[in-house]
């Protein structure tokens, strides 16, 4: 298995980059090879499809979608990444955050401590906010025996 993606293969913005990755993978895929994918590479490829080209949301959930089911990419943690591509196709917020949400609920840290306003309405996410220099909880409260701290500017 070989640990390789790349967003030119995606995209197709770069030519040289473009002719490197499709030949990276077709040759996989003529080896009959897979291909590792991280989590962490899937963010920073909803990152880039949404701030550097401006991808709606739905074209995203489009190339996840085509991502998560190409059968030459093994995904990492394919439950805990499936699980948070749901929240994220549903939700408010960032896929990552979702990906943050579920692998701490997976490592028993739930639900994760958050400043982010786009999570108020997730299970996974226990929010708080500032108020006058004080930390006030969000009206649904901290259920659980540990919780996961995200620092995430309001």
């Amino acid at each position: 298995m070989k640990s390789c993606f790349s967003n030119p293969y995606l995209v197709q913005d770069d030519p040289g980059q473009v002719s490197v990755a499709v030949h990276a993978i077709e040759t996989g895929v003529d080896r009959n090879e897979r291909f590792l994918i991280q989590p962490v590479v899937l963010c920073e490829t909803v990152w880039v499809l949404d701030s550097v080209y401006g991808y709606t949301k739905e074209e995203i959930v489009k190339a996840l979608n085509m991502i998560l089911r190409t059968v030459q990419f093994e995904i990492a943690d394919k439950d805990t990444v499936w699980q948070a591509f749901g929240d994220y196709q549903s939700g408010k917020a960032d896929f990552s955050d979702y990906l943050i949400g579920r692998a701490n609920t997976r490592q028993g840290a739930a639900p994760t401590l958050t400043f982010d306003q786009s999570l108020k309405d997730s299970r996974l996410f226990h929010m708080r906010r500032l108020l006058a220099g004080y930390m006030v909880e969000h009206e649904r409260g901290c259920e659980g025996d540990q919780a996961a701290i995200q620092m995430i500017s309001p």
